[in-house]
């Protein structure tokens, strides 16, 4: 991990404060290069411009393909233009965790959205919602994705994960299911890495494959057994071509790692993980990301913490973003709880309110008009 000595660098707030009791909120470290003055320097975290306020939140999810943005906001699904407006698209199920969104492109036009147990279908020709009444569907579902030419949905708090008809969502097999028995427990997490499929379970991991069985493509690669599982649902993002997930087995958990491969490589320190150490709960939390500037940065937002916290694959350092309550004295997280590029701009998602804002290194406020107090 990145060490620099004086008084700039990154969060690491050792139990011994005698030791480092440092804190780096709303800041990041940055190397410089050549011959400088000094060899480090914290630039701001960008602010929060209002991009548009849905008629629903909070947001629970968002995604962009080609050009177009869709986002869940609390019950309500919607589609966002570049100007700032959106359009109204249909009623999805609510409830407290987030929601996905998956695509199948042009093959298929067809949007795939689960969210509170159920799965619905958009339209993208035809713009219209459909909830997925298929008797074959797996409800309660706690998450979709695409594969191959097929929408993949984990059913909720089991083993098991199924596939739709090839391009079409609307149609699924009730024997198209297969049963993770690799591990034992049930699967927290299914996500798509460089055309596999990750299914990261409370203690293990294991990763399928399609092998091409016209009966079911996908099968476990001979191999790619994970000692380690997930610690939240959806506690994992994708960026700088690997997995980063908050990690979970039978020895413990609260431990950030990313994947080498299939070996998972610990990403936080020692610091990072007395403060997580300190959280009531972690598995509610929900991680993000996104790359800025030459950063690319992988964000936990921790519900019960004062803070959510962020890790720079450029400098292998960790920052804290937060806003500054000055009625309770207070930090409290970072209001995005989920992104997209799109329009070339970071679109994320307000945790607490139907907002949608546009991450801005000129805008030096949180979206709430709360200054970010250093």
């Amino acid at each position: 991990m990145a060490s620099y000595p004086g008084f700039i660098g990154s969060t690491d707030r050792v139990s011994a404060r005698t030791v480092n009791a440092e804190r780096t909120i709303n800041w990041y470290s940055e190397i410089a290069t050549g011959t400088p003055k000094a060899k480090t320097w914290l630039a701001p975290t960008p602010g929060c411009a209002a991009h548009v306020i849905l008629g629903g939140g909070p947001v629970r999810a968002l995604y962009s393909e080609e050009g177009r943005c869709w986002a869940v906001g609390g019950s309500s699904f919607f589609e966002l233009f570049e100007g700032g407006t959106f359009a109204y698209r249909g009623e999805v199920g609510l409830d407290a965790y987030s929601a996905t969104i998956s695509s199948n492109g042009t093959d298929g036009n067809q949007l795939f959205i689960t969210s509170a147990g159920h799965g619905y279908i958009y339209s993208l020709t035809a713009n219209t919602l459909t909830p997925i009444t298929d008797p074959g569907f797996p409800t309660p579902v706690s998450m979709g994705a695409f594969v191959d030419g097929y929408f993949l949905a984990l059913q909720t708090n089991t083993d098991r994960f199924q596939i739709s008809a090839l391009e079409n969502g609307l149609l699924w097999d009730a024997l198209d299911v297969a049963l993770v028995s690799q591990t034992t427990g049930i699967i927290r997490a299914l996500v798509p890495v460089h055309r596999e499929v990750w299914l990261l379970g409370t203690a293990m991991t294991t990763v399928w494959a399609d092998i091409g069985d016209p009966d079911f493509p996908f099968a476990p690669i001979p191999g790619a057994y994970i000692e380690q599982g997930i610690g939240s649902r959806f506690g994992w993002t994708q960026l700088d071509n690997a997995l980063f997930w908050l990690g979970n087995n039978e020895d413990g958990g609260r431990v950030a790692y990313r994947a080498q491969g299939y070996t998972p490589q610990r990403i936080s320190t020692h610091a990072v993980e007395q403060a997580w150490d300190a959280v009531s709960t972690l598995t509610d939390t929900i991680a993000w990301s996104y790359q800025e500037r030459g950063h690319a940065f992988a964000c936990w937002y921790l519900p019960a913490a004062e803070t959510s916290w962020c890790y720079d694959v450029a400098t292998q350092a960790w920052h804290e973003r937060a806003l500054w309550n000055p009625a309770l004295m207070a930090w409290e997280p970072h209001l995005a709880r989920c992104h997209t590029w799109v329009w070339e701009k970071h679109l994320v998602g307000d945790r607490q309110s139907p907002a949608v804002y546009h991450l801005d290194a000129a805008t030096h406020t949180d979206g709430r008009i709360v200054e970010l107090v250093p």
